[in-house]
């Protein structure tokens, strides 16, 4: 029995282009915008997924808040200082009036802040005296 020698040719580059036809192009848009679909539908999906959950979360909160200040308010009080520390100065001063802020949390957050900022303010003027530093050494090497 003879052995099938065939093998197939190897497409060189540039050699006969794939010729797309209007067809194809018709069926090829179709697909896309069928994907385009599903894809906006199962994000819509996922972002109200999300969205009730973050509402779970904001309408458990007081009942939260009420049962852990009764079994342990320094609970309570690490959660405002955190959330206070990380959020936006709009969203800060929101949470601090929340009825249930205990007291003194405001004037920590602040505190914490205030040192945050002496602390960036070091860095940057550590970093200028590195350049400054380098600047010096470089004109003098030049010289």
């Amino acid at each position: 029995m003879a052995k099938n020698n065939f093998t197939k040719p190897v497409r060189k580059a540039g050699q006969n282009p794939v010729i797309i036809s209007t067809q194809m192009e018709k069926a090829l848009a179709r697909s896309m915008q069928i994907v385009s679909k599903v894809a906006q539908k199962e994000t819509l999906r996922s972002e109200k997924t999300q969205r009730e959950a973050r509402q779970a979360f904001a309408e458990t909160l007081d009942a939260w808040l009420e049962m852990a200040a009764e079994n342990d308010p320094s609970v309570v009080e690490a959660l405002f200082f955190e959330m206070a520390c990380i959020a936006t100065s709009t969203n800060r001063r929101r949470m601090l009036k929340h009825a249930q802020t205990p007291e003194g949390v405001s004037e920590r957050v602040q505190d914490q802040l205030d040192h945050w900022a002496e602390q960036e303010e070091a860095a940057k003027a550590e970093a200028a005296r590195i350049e400054a530093d380098k600047a010096a050494a470089k004109n003098s090497a030049d010289a």
